[in-house]
C-alpha cells in the first residue's frame, strides 16, 4: 500500500469552490503545507497571495485556465496561462470546451489546449487537459483524451469536480488505456476518501484533485496502522 508522503505527492489540494473565500484560501494552504502534498490549487485572482502563502514550503502552485466551464476563446485562454504563469504558477489545469467537442469541432478542441500549452512551455509549467466526463459518452472522453494529448497536454483529468458523479474508477481506466506512458491520469471530482483514492490509483491515477486532502491522508494512516 502507497505510504502517506506518497500518497500526499501525488495530491492537488483544490481550494476552488466559489463559496471559499481568502480565509478558506489560508486554511487550505496551511493543509497542502502540513501533508505536504504535490500542489494547492486556488482561483487565479489568488495567485500572489498564494505564492507568498506557500513559500519555502516545496507544494507547488497549480492554477486554473477557462474554469471551471471552458468556454472561453482560446485566445482568452491562452492570455490567462500566460497571466498567471507570470505571477508564480507552476502547473496549469485547464477546462476544454465540451461544447467544441460535443458538436465534432475537433480543430478547435486541439487550437484551445494547444495554445495554453505553447504559452506554458517556455515555463517548464505541465497542463493537464479537464475533460469533464460527467457529461461525455466513452468515445467522447477517448477522443478528447486523444486531443489532448496530440496538443501537448502532460496530464488529462477526469473532472472539474463542479459536478455530480467526478472521478470513477471506468473512467480513470478508459483514459489510461487511451493515452500513452507519457500522459498521466489525474482523477478529480468527488475523490473523498482514502478507499477511493486507492481504487482510482489501482485503476491508474496518478494524480489527485480533491479537497478532501486531510480525510483521505489519514485514512490511509489508519489503514496502514491496522495492517502493521
Amino acid at each position: 500500500m502507497l505510504s502517506v508522503d506518497e500518497a500526499a505527492q501525488m495530491i492537488d489540494h483544490s481550494i476552488l469552490l466559489p463559496g471559499q473565500s481568502d480565509k478558506d484560501l489560508e486554511a487550505g494552504i496551511e493543509i497542502a503545507r502540513k501533508y505536504h502534498t504535490k500542489c494547492v490549487v486556488p482561483k487565479a485572482h489568488q495567485a500572489v497571495r498564494a505564492k507568498e502563502l506557500l513559500q519555502g514550503s516545496g507544494v507547488r502552485l497549480c492554477l486554473p485556465i477557462g474554469f471551471p466551464q471552458g468556454f472561453n476563446l482560446p485566445e482568452v485562454k491562452r492570455l490567462e496561462a500566460e497571466l498567471v504563469l507570470r505571477q508564480g504558477a507552476q502547473e496549469l489545469d485547464m477546462m476544454i470546451n465540451t461544447c467544441a467537442l460535443k458538436s465534432g469541432d475537433y480543430a478547435l478542441v486541439e487550437r484551445d489546449i494547444r495554445g495554453v500549452v505553447e504559452a506554458a512551455a517556455p515555463y517548464g509549467a505541465p497542463v493537464k487537459a479537464i475533460i469533464e466526463t460527467d457529461v461525455l459518452t466513452d468515445e467522447e472522453k477517448v477522443t478528447a483524451a486523444k486531443i489532448a494529448e496530440q496538443a501537448g497536454a502532460k496530464f488529462v483529468k477526469t473532472s472539474s469536480g463542479t459536478l455530480p458523479g467526478g472521478a470513477t474508477v471506468h473512467d480513470t481506466r478508459l483514459l489510461r488505456a487511451t493515452v500513452g506512458p507519457g500522459v498521466v491520469v489525474k482523477a478529480s471530482g468527488w475523490v473523498t476518501d482514502a478507499d477511493k483514492f486507492l481504487a482510482l490509483f489501482d485503476a491508474g491515477a496518478r494524480r489527485f484533485g480533491t479537497s478532501f486532502t486531510a480525510t483521505i491522508l489519514e485514512g490511509l494512516r489508519h489503514k496502514l496502522a491496522t495492517q502493521s
